[in-house]
């Protein structure tokens, strides 16, 4: 059984590294705003150049939160078969949007941030930036209630967890 513990150990680890990378990114991204506010207003082109970088940056930064969604469902379901083995029964409660969901919810937020500069940038028009704005945030919150639905259905499709007994345990 002590072997489980450790393995515990192991799953949270993982959760805790791939949400150490999520942060990372987000702190590119603020370097990313940063910029733009740093850089001359009369440099149009150069503020183009650095809202693309942003998007892209947020669209590895959505992507990579996905991937990680599910490596935190995924875990956590290693970790609670590893906890029912032992005999620990946890009664968790449930948020109704969970923390990975939030940080999705950022960079998608990010992004229609992003979107609607560069419609200003590119046309001059503040009503029309802050509608392509708006529509972005709220197709982003669409978005994210039916990622994290398909991501619990894979999650939950998957084999169930056997352990093995050992020698000492038969």
């Amino acid at each position: 059984m002590p072997d489980l513990m450790e393995y515990i150990k192991i799953q949270w680890a993982d959760i805790h590294h791939t949400r150490n990378q999520e942060w990372k990114v987000l702190v590119i991204i603020i370097g990313i705003f940063y910029a733009l506010f740093k850089v001359n207003p009369e440099h149009k082109w150069l503020h183009v150049a650095i809202t693309f970088f942003g998007l892209i940056a947020s669209g590895m930064g959505i992507y990579m939160c996905l991937a990680h969604w599910l490596i935190l469902y995924s875990k956590i379901r290693v970790i609670r078969a590893c906890e029912k083995e032992l005999g620990i029964e946890v009664k968790i409660c449930k948020t109704p949007f969970p923390v990975q969901g939030l940080i999705l919810l950022i960079y998608l937020f990010i992004i229609s941030i992003l979107f609607g500069w560069l419609i200003w940038l590119l046309l001059g028009k503040i009503l029309i930036s802050f509608i392509t704005f708006s529509i972005c945030f709220l197709v982003s919150l669409i978005i994210c209630a039916i990622v994290k639905r398909k991501i619990k259905e894979t999650v939950e499709k998957q084999t169930p967890i056997t352990f093995r007994k050992t020698e000492d345990e038969k």
